[in-house]
């Protein structure tokens, strides 16, 4: 971990990682930055003026009068010419923000207009700092944090505008005040914050929730929306990090992914497979139940032909040995009471391969659907088949 004297200006290395409490951490929206190649080479104080010498001139200076002596600032602290580095920075940078003595919010485009309670921090008047994907891992791994204007004047504490925040990032209240803890959040949910939200890669949507979700992943910059799938795979692969919200998402209503800039992207035919291709598909299911009962059969694997379950015969085949095109996938998760339902189909009765269909709902919840053939925990699993989702290559 390498930090940014607050003095001096001069960059250190800990191969030890300090204990927490001993540095300010500062989190903002990217422009023209100096950057650690540059910070290596010249000075900061001798660097020409700029937004960036000025943000992190000012941040150096409310950490002194913090009584802090060094800084962690991604544009200067990491050298991103080394892969190593960079993977060891993306993985452990959750980390950097949990256990810094305080997170430095700043906010250049918001100027402070009277007292905390009217600053123009406001639904509608959002700064550029709530729709970038990296600024919502920070935001929720920081235990303490200040929020400043573009002039460097306190807008006010994380806790001070949970309020506020809660009403801007749609994150509930309890988890930005730390009552309610980020595990207890299902996967839908902590997917629906990320809606919406952009970064300047489009591998970063996915890198930037590595945290959040506690996986390890290497970054591999040109594999483009794949990132997000893998992503998902990382999760599904979590001992003890998955819940089957995972599969809970529906295709956007405006057939945009406003994540990766707008793409278009509808399901052709209205089918996909069981892992979403963006977090925009989480937008609405942010107010699922996760059900943590184990399911018959060893739960979901992934293999190289995609997502595998159980059923059992009883519910791929009629009661006259026919075996159907399309059944139902009750998944371990529920809104307002009723269990949520995926639609599975394959072209014919010899297909290998399923596909998720009706992307665009959730399907019927359980308790309202007739002749379904839902999974069963009680059911007898002497006959198992076994069902393999497919995943479609990313748009």
């Amino acid at each position: 971990m390498r930090l940014l004297h607050t003095s001096s200006y001069t960059l250190k290395e800990f191969f030890d990682e300090p204990p927490p409490g001993q540095y300010a951490i500062l989190s903002h929206r990217w422009r023209d930055e100096i950057k650690y190649d540059d910070l290596r080479m010249t000075p900061l104080t001798s660097h020409a003026a700029s937004a960036s010498k000025d943000k992190l001139m000012g941040a150096c200076e409310q950490a002194r009068q913090d009584h802090l002596q060094w800084l962690w600032a991604d544009t200067v602290c990491i050298d991103k010419s080394s892969s190593q580095e960079l993977s060891t920075a993306l993985n452990s940078m959750f980390k950097y923000y949990q256990n810094a003595t305080c997170c430095y919010t700043y906010l250049d485009d918001v100027v402070k207009s009277g007292d905390i309670g009217r600053s123009t921090l406001h639904a509608g008047q959002a700064s550029e700092w709530f729709s970038r994907g990296w600024t919502l891992q920070e935001l929720l791994a920081s235990r303490h944090m200040k929020v400043y204007d573009r002039e460097w004047k306190l807008i006010g504490t994380k806790a001070e505008l949970a309020s506020q925040l809660s009403q801007i990032t749609k994150i509930g209240f309890d988890y930005l005040t730390g009552r309610a803890q980020l595990e207890q959040a299902s996967i839908a949910c902590k997917l629906s914050w990320m809606a919406g939200r952009r970064t300047g890669k489009v591998e970063d949507i996915a890198y930037s929730l590595i945290g959040i979700f506690r996986v390890f992943m290497t970054p591999q910059y040109g594999e483009g929306t794949n990132a997000f799938v893998r992503l998902q795979e990382a999760i599904l692969k979590s001992p003890s990090g998955f819940d089957e919200t995972l599969f809970a998402w529906t295709a956007p209503q405006d057939g945009k992914l406003q994540c990766y800039g707008g793409q278009p992207w509808t399901p052709p035919n209205d089918r996909w497979g069981l892992l979403a291709p963006s977090p925009d598909c989480f937008k609405d299911s942010g107010d699922l139940i996760r059900n943590f009962k184990p399911r018959p059969g060893g739960g979901f694997q992934l293999t190289h032909q995609g997502v595998i379950f159980e059923l059992p015969y009883m519910d791929t085949r009629s009661k006259w040995g026919y075996d159907f095109k399309d059944i139902s996938l009750a998944l371990k998760c529920s809104r307002g009471g009723l269990q949520i339902v995926l639609e599975l189909w394959r072209a014919s009765k010899d297909d290998v391969a399923w596909e998720r269909m009706q992307c665009s709902s959730l399907g019927k919840p359980a308790k309202e659907k007739k002749g379904s053939l839902l999974v069963n925990d009680k059911a007898n699993q002497i006959m198992a088949r076994q069902i393999t989702v497919s995943q479609p290559r990313q748009p």
